[in-house]
């Protein structure tokens, strides 16, 4: 229909100036406003462009205006809208003006959408752009940012919340998505949030999310939390539930070059803590274990005590202080230390308590620790090995205590006599020093005269050595030789008992023998040769033994005599007076020698025959039955045996001979 064919309908006007094909409605029922060729059901063709002036229209192909006067923040104005495909006259979709202030001249635009099934249900506002030009998606005042979106839900399954959906539907392993941070409209410097997709397979789906940021000019990943949930910081690979790759630095302590750095708000820092805390159940107040730094000084830059923490209870309660680091570097267990390494354990509640406990392996520990019993530190080894102190190195042992109670500067864990070095021997035991050269024992004193040596007998003083004016004095003083019977035997001898020598000298034999592959030495009485195959009972078990002599290697000459009870009167042979058996067991041997002690010379007894009348002075020869009797003369000869010192019998035995004080002269 043409302008000059229109038929003039009420309320539809044509300009007749209008130019021609102003509206023309083909064959097909399409409208053109500007053509006379519409496309469409509707199109608008005209030659002009938009402007922003407020009253130009000669770009605007549409104006929606509206008389109504009821304006108002919120009120919706002229709008346009959409039906549904396949029914009619439903409002299903559309767009309005709409004021977004109180100023009726602000104005907006309001999106509308469909979302129920119900075709009589109202149209809602999905997405405003406010005059400000901020887009709200799910909210009609987007007033904060250029971007408010507002889901409007319910649903607490974290799994299905709604919000923003960036994704990448090309199905190549590891390619991604992103939100870019960027200070131009174009270009790759941005900073940026993705996703990685590591697996697109259907119901194994992977991704991972990553933080990048841009420096001096160029992009890095900062930071990664993998599909399991594990995070890196400065790493795209992860190791545990949180990884930190701090920079590769040779500095210790500068914030700058560090993985972590904890610090407290500005504020009054003194006596304030800064706290890492482990082990958190969500529903506790408190940590289960702590490491904190304790300000103590805010002077400057301050300073500070490093502390650690645990609690022994499973309640929820704080965490107590279990060692420090003082800001001096002095190192603190149970206490606040005072020096470079302080421990306090807690009184010992009457039991021995271990302070500290090594060990290399559970079988081999020393400890430090408080002996109770004693009131005294302990340091020892709480299993059974021995307690050795080393200086400069490890292999430079120096002083020793064994299982068995030794003390030792040998390093030997058992007692070898001929080993250089000191050794106190526990129990029964001797004390031995062994130098390969040199005096073995020196003992001085400093200044006035006196004892050197006080020696004891089950408590009581027995003698002394003393010096005077620059000499020494053994203190009583009498001397022994070292003698046997003949025969080995070890009958009853009295003491005092008149002893004269056998021309025979004396050999100590040992039998060594195996006793499940350890050697064993017993010493040997019997009439076999050295070299030949004896039976020795030992522990109930009889062993082959072979008989040998226990010799000095350093020295080849004999000077022990064998003895007899003095049988021949006047004897010259006297050697001294019987003074007792050596019942000393050497460790090294099962058993002892049947070796006795002969009193030769200084202050000892002698056993006087019966009958016999002696007077102070008086020398004593041999009787020839093991007695004494007064000599002739008193000129002291081969044969005197001694000088009688006291008259008063000591002891009287059953033959009527008795003992009297006397100094010995025949060794």
């Amino acid at each position: 229909m043409s302008q000059t064919k229109a038929q003039l309908v009420e309320g539809f006007n044509i300009n007749p100036s209008a130019p021609a094909d102003t509206l023309v409605i083909d064959s097909s029922g399409r409208l053109g406003l500007g053509t006379s060729s519409p496309s469409a059901l509707l199109q608008i063709q005209g030659a002009g462009s938009f402007s922003t002036t407020f009253d130009t229209w000669s770009g605007d192909f549409l104006f929606v205006d509206s008389t109504n006067t009821l304006a108002g923040n919120g009120r919706y104005g002229p709008g346009i809208s959409w039906g549904a495909l396949g029914t009619s006259n439903n409002r299903q979709a559309g767009i309005s003006s709409v004021q977004t202030e109180t100023d009726s001249n602000r104005v907006g635009l309001a999106f509308f959408t469909h979302p129920s099934t119900t075709a009589s249900s109202d149209i809602v506002e999905a997405l405003r752009i406010n005059h400000s030009g901020n887009v709200g998606i799910g909210t009609t005042n987007p007033s904060q940012q250029k971007l408010t979106i507002d889901v409007n839900s319910n649903n607490t399954t974290a799994a299905s919340f709604n919000g923003i959906n960036v994704c990448n539907t090309d199905n190549t392993t590891n390619n991604g998505s992103v939100i870019t941070f960027g200070q131009e409209l174009t270009g790759n410097s941005s900073a940026r949030i993705g996703a990685i997709n590591t697996d697109h397979t259907n119901g194994s789906e992977s991704q991972d999310i990553f933080f990048g940021t841009i420096g001096a000019g160029t992009y890095s990943e900062r930071a990664r939390i993998d599909s399991s949930g594990r995070f890196g910081l400065g790493t795209a690979e992860p190791v545990g539930q949180a990884y930190i790759a701090g920079p590769n630095t040779s500095n210790f302590g500068v914030a700058a070059e560090a993985a972590l750095n904890l610090a407290a708000l500005n504020g009054s820092l003194a006596n304030r803590i800064v706290n890492l805390n482990f082990a958190v159940v969500p529903t506790a107040t408190n940590a289960v274990a702590a490491i904190g730094m304790e300000y103590g000084s805010q002077s400057n830059f301050g300073n500070g005590d490093l502390i650690f923490g645990t609690r022994s209870v499973t309640t929820d309660t704080v965490p107590s202080v279990r060692m420090r680091i003082s800001a001096q570097g002095n190192v603190g267990i149970g206490v606040d230390p005072s020096e470079k390494l302080h421990v306090d354990v807690g009184a010992p509640a009457s039991s021995d308590k271990k302070i500290a406990l090594f060990q290399s392996e559970s079988s081999r520990q020393v400890y430090i620790g408080w002996d109770d019993s004693q009131s005294a530190m302990a340091i020892g080894t709480n299993t059974n090995h021995p307690l050795t102190f080393h200086i400069n190195g490890q292999n430079a042992e120096r002083f020793r205590i064994n299982t068995n109670g030794d003390v030792t500067t040998t390093g030997d864990s058992s007692f070898v006599r001929n080993t250089n070095g000191f050794t106190a021997r526990a129990g029964n035991e001797s004390v031995s020093i062994t130098r390969t050269s040199g005096t073995p024992l020196e003992i001085n004193r400093n200044t006035n005269d006196g004892n050197l040596v006080n020696w004891f007998r089950g408590g009581t003083a027995v003698g002394d050595i003393s010096v005077s004016n620059g000499t020494v004095s053994y203190n009583p003083f009498l001397g022994s030789h070292w003698a046997r019977l003949e025969d080995d035997s070890k009958p009853e001898i009295l003491v005092g008992t008149v002893l004269e020598t056998i021309n025979k000298l004396i050999d100590w034999r040992i039998a060594t023998f195996t006793v499940n592959g350890e050697q064993k030495i017993s010493t040997y009485h019997g009439p076999a040769n050295v070299g030949d195959t004896v039976q020795i009972e030992y522990e109930g078990q009889t062993y082959d033994a072979i008989v040998s002599l226990e010799e000095d290697p350093t020295n080849s000459l004999n000077k022990h005599v064998c003895v007899k009870v003095s049988d021949t009167a006047a004897s010259a042979g006297v050697y001294g007076v019987f003074l007792g058996w050596d019942e000393d067991v050497q460790s090294e041997y099962i058993n002892t020698w049947n070796d006795l002690y002969c009193a030769a010379v200084g202050n000892y007894f002698i056993r006087i025959a019966a009958g016999q009348t002696v007077a102070i002075g008086d020398l004593i020869e041999s009787d020839g039955n093991g007695c004494g009797v007064v000599q002739s003369d008193d000129i002291i000869r081969s044969k005197t045996v001694g000088k009688v010192t006291s008259t008063i019998p000591q002891e009287t035995y059953d033959d009527g001979s008795f003992l009297v004080t006397c100094v010995l002269c025949c060794g």
